[in-house]
């Protein structure tokens, strides 16, 4: 599988990406996802202070991560719902910057 997939901070949704990679034939494509990461599907926010209150993020606290909406209903089958820690990061980060989400 592609490395990018080992950087994630999510085990369920990493977990279910190699699943559905190893099928055959496999249930995605995994350089789409690559291109969907590369597009800003995944955003890991860091490396630089004053991140609305944060810290520096790092790469593997899923805290640092988020996931678009967009990216969110497209791989909706490889997330444990709207209670997902995917979308519960994506929630905090709109909150952080006084966003409505819409879903």
């Amino acid at each position: 599988h592609h490395p990018y997939i080992d950087i994630l901070p999510f085990p369920n949704f990493r977990d279910r990406v190699l699943a559905a990679t190893s099928t055959d034939p496999p249930l995605i494509d995994e350089d789409e996802l690559c291109l969907d990461f590369s597009n800003d599907g995944m955003v890991c926010w860091g490396s630089t202070s004053g991140n609305l209150g944060m810290q520096a993020g790092v790469s593997w606290d899923m805290r640092s991560w988020e996931p678009a909406i967009w990216f969110l209903r497209k791989y909706w089958f490889l997330i444990d719902g709207q209670e997902d820690d995917m979308w519960k990061s994506a929630r905090w980060w709109h909150m952080m910057r006084g966003e409505r989400m819409r879903i």
